[in-house]
């Protein structure tokens, strides 16, 4: 009877992996406003679960981003126009964060390598400066000289030897060689965007893609071989497109965009995109919590309304509203696991 109960467990867990490996299993984290805030772990989209206050985080939490490739890694970045702590990171997937051992004004935005090893801030400012750890968060180092004014969103190479940001008020992608951080940048110039970029990605293949900062007309820029070939943007609806964000699966055929907060339309592309869909929310959403997981099944977005989240499960075809009693929440992202 015993052998039948196990051999049976057995089976029952064997169900549930493959079960798990058929249907994709996430994890979702969520980190609410304010100071000392706390992070909830959703797994599999269930109810959220609250875990300890990140005592002494007091800027307010923006981006969230988590490494596609060993989920347990993530970095949070938190925005303040007086000094506070820039960021956390964790490394047991959001149970538990680490203060990043730097305080500055006018963090926003942040990203991290596929791996986890690399992860990396910027300050948004007139006196542009860059925070990046080599090590999984062990160790952070500032960087000043030759950092451009109001760098934006920052990415990392898939093999981890290059770091490329935007800048609010340059038509330039700003690469660096992570290897040799002293030597400065050089720039890869998009002649037709205007004032700057924004939003960035970058995909497997080496292909970058830039959103246009500000310029009312919405606009997503992409780049083969570090080379801007005159023409390659596409146009994305109409209206405002300041903070515009973008997100996409890690082959680039699955994307998501957000032209601005503060509104209730996202973009999803499922061809690459050639051709884009609009849906509209129910409540306005803020632009740089979208989020695309790695095979592009999950996307998401947050609410600007506390307690609501909307995720879909579907490529994008569908938006579901998810209400947990988390407040106001002021980072959201997922990734498949």
């Amino acid at each position: 009877m015993g052998d039948l109960w196990n051999r049976n467990k057995e089976c029952v867990m064997i169900g549930s992996a493959f079960w798990n490996k058929l249907n994709g299993g996430t994890k979702a984290i969520i980190i609410n406003s304010g100071a000392n805030p706390t992070s909830w772990i959703s797994t599999n989209l269930q109810t959220p679960v609250v875990n300890p206050a990140m005592t002494g985080f007091t800027g307010s939490p923006i981006t969230l981003r988590i490494a596609r490739d060993n989920p347990r890694y993530m970095v949070v970045v938190g925005n303040s126009a007086s000094s506070v702590v820039v960021g956390a990171y964790s490394t047991n997937g959001g149970v538990s964060w680490n203060n990043i051992p730097y305080n500055d004004s006018f963090i926003g935005l942040c990203n991290i390598s596929n791996d986890g090893r690399i992860m990396v801030i910027t300050r948004q400012n007139a006196s542009g400066a860059i925070y990046m750890s080599v090590n999984y968060g062990s160790s952070w180092t500032k960087y000043t000289a030759g950092v451009t004014s109001l760098p934006a969103e920052p990415c990392i190479s898939p093999d981890n030897n290059y770091l490329y940001h935007t800048s609010y008020v340059n038509s330039v992608i700003f690469k660096w060689d992570i290897n040799n951080m002293g030597a400065g940048y050089t720039g890869i110039v998009l002649a037709q965007m205007t004032p700057g970029g924004y939003g960035i990605q970058m995909l497997d293949s080496g292909r970058i893609y830039v959103t246009e900062y500000n310029s009312g007309t919405p606009r997503l820029f992409w780049v083969d071989n570090e080379v801007y070939v005159y023409g390659n943007f596409v146009t994305i609806g109409s209206g405002s497109n300041a903070g515009s964000g973008i997100a996409m699966s890690s082959n680039g055929k699955h994307m998501m965009y957000c032209r601005t907060n503060t509104q209730v339309q996202i973009y999803v592309s499922n061809n690459y995109g050639v051709t884009w869909t609009l849906t509209n929310l129910s409540s306005n959403i803020r632009s740089m919590s979208l989020f695309v997981s790695k095979s592009g099944r999950y996307m998401g977005i947050q609410s600007l309304t506390a307690n609501i989240h909307y995720i879909s499960n579907n490529f994008g075809a569908t938006f579901t509203q998810y209400n947990w009693t988390v407040g106001t929440s002021a980072s959201f992202n997922l990734e498949e696991t």
